[in-house]
């Protein structure tokens, strides 16, 4: 299913076709970006369209290499991915609408517990 996604905090040098292209496919195979997007200059955000599938976790950051073409050093920054719009997909049944909380499907344990608490007298 098509998820629209909000990168922060790209470094620079992945303003490029390849390096959103690359933050992307770790949610899954991109499918678009929006119209100021798709001009490439550095912004504060990029959004993009991925294609999620049904049950996949979904990263809130993202570590990435990024190299500083001044002093050409290499760094590890951290990219924060935002879902505007987060499906409700169960891990379980991998179907939409609910939590796996809420899974019909979902096999649940149910443990005795034993230790009952004792209310004092008075």
């Amino acid at each position: 299913m098509p998820l629209w996604v909000k990168f922060e905090r790209i470094p620079d040098c992945y303003w490029t076709q390849e390096g959103l292209s690359s933050l992307v496919s770790v949610i899954g195979p991109p499918l678009g970006a929006d119209e100021l997007t798709s001009t490439l200059e550095v912004l504060p955000f990029a959004k993009m369209c991925v294609r999620y599938d049904i049950g996949k976790e979904l990263p809130t950051k993202i570590q990435v290499t990024a190299l500083d073409p001044v002093m050409k050093e290499k760094s590890i920054e951290v990219v924060l991915v935002i879902y505007p719009v987060k499906p409700l997909a169960c891990t379980a049944c991998h179907t939409l609408g609910h939590l796996v909380s809420g899974c019909p499907k979902a096999s649940r344990k149910w443990v005795r517990n034993d230790k009952a608490e004792a209310t004092p007298e008075m």
